[in-house]
């Protein structure tokens, strides 16, 4: 499998605004079909616990701006980039998205939480070996958890 990853494309290279829309669509995409599931897997019910107040909200969105771009930097920068050589693409994708899966499931790991989370991996690794950019996985990851915390916000009762 060729890949611009694989032939050593600066990862913080801009890879254009077409690659960065696309990658926030389809991260925005998945938050929305992940909270569907949730809602018909919770028979419709609304999320409890009340909304966050202006500093949960501010520490979400500081945490946004910090994890994110850290988490795409050690799970595809480092960990899926420095896997391609020695064992090709699509092992090195599936080795990084497994540690990016266990690495959001040790609060209250279950397999689907795994699964889920191995699934986002993979498009998050696809998306960088495509570009061979940090940048897009970065916009589609953030593009999801915002998408997700809003959306958990709005149906979320005072």
């Amino acid at each position: 499998m060729t890949t611009a990853a694989a032939l050593g494309a600066s990862h913080w290279r801009f890879p254009g605004w077409r690659a960065l829309a696309l990658a926030a669509a389809v991260g925005a995409l998945l938050a929305l079909g992940e909270i569907a599931i949730l809602l018909l897997r919770l028979h419709g019910s609304l999320p409890q616990g009340g909304r966050p107040d202006g500093a949960g909200i501010a520490a979400f969105v500081a945490a946004l701006l910090v994890l994110v771009p850290l988490e795409e930097w050690v799970d595809r920068g480092i960990v899926l980039q420095r896997l391609i050589k020695p064992m090709g693409a699509l092992a090195a994708l599936l080795i990084s998205s497994a540690v990016f899966a266990l690495g959001h499931c040790w609060t209250h790991p279950t397999f689907i939480q795994f699964l889920s989370h191995f699934i986002g991996g993979l498009v998050l690794g696809t998306f960088y070996l495509r570009t061979g950019s940090l940048w897009p996985p970065i916009a589609l990851h953030f593009a999801h958890n915002a998408t997700d915390f809003a959306v958990m916000y709005l149906l979320t009762s005072n």
